[in-house]
């Protein structure tokens, strides 16, 4: 399936985000290279996430994650299979109390200035680590003896087919 079929197809089943065709990786990432991508998905919320993702499984069409691009190389053949992109549609930060809830697309520097102009301590020890809050848990960024990973008390998680649940810490490897 071509992919401008396949941005038909989304579009015709509700998702209400961004799609960009053919925009160029250099736009994207930190190291400023890579040819460009095929399509490119802007979901805005939870919804048009799990569009995109069933659209793309029902399809028969891998897709890849994207956060902030932070140190990825990307080829000058560009990419073929349809990027979602986080950002900025899951970019939101809340505090509840001590708790602060922060979208995967929030960039770690975010949420530690974030949390510094709330006067919330714990997450110092991350300063100066690129990336957003869904790359940094996916691989537990950590420095100086902290792990993101012992910070968080639970996460939304979402399978390759788009299925969403929360699941606690302690349930979590």
């Amino acid at each position: 399936m071509r992919d401008g079929a396949l941005e038909r197809m989304i579009r015709k089943d509700g998702f209400q985000g961004e799609i960009r065709r053919g925009a160029p990786m250099s736009e994207i990432t930190s190291l400023r290279i890579g040819g460009s991508a095929d399509l490119i998905l802007y979901p805005r919320e939870v919804e048009d996430l799990q569009r995109a993702i069933a659209l793309c499984q029902a399809q028969g069409k891998g897709y890849l994650l994207l956060g902030n691009g932070t140190n990825l190389l990307v080829s000058d053949r560009g990419v073929r299979e349809p990027l979602i992109h986080l950002p900025p549609g899951f970019a939101e930060i809340t505090r509840q109390g001590t708790t602060v809830m922060a979208g995967a697309g929030v960039g770690l520097p975010q949420l530690l200035q974030f949390c510094a102009a709330n006067d919330l301590s714990g997450l110092e020890a991350l300063a100066g680590i690129p990336g957003t809050v869904g790359g940094g848990i996916r691989m537990n960024a950590g420095s100086w003896g902290v792990e993101i990973g012992s910070l968080v008390s639970s996460l939304m998680v979402m399978d390759r087919t788009g299925g969403a649940r929360w699941v606690k810490r302690e349930d979590i490897e």
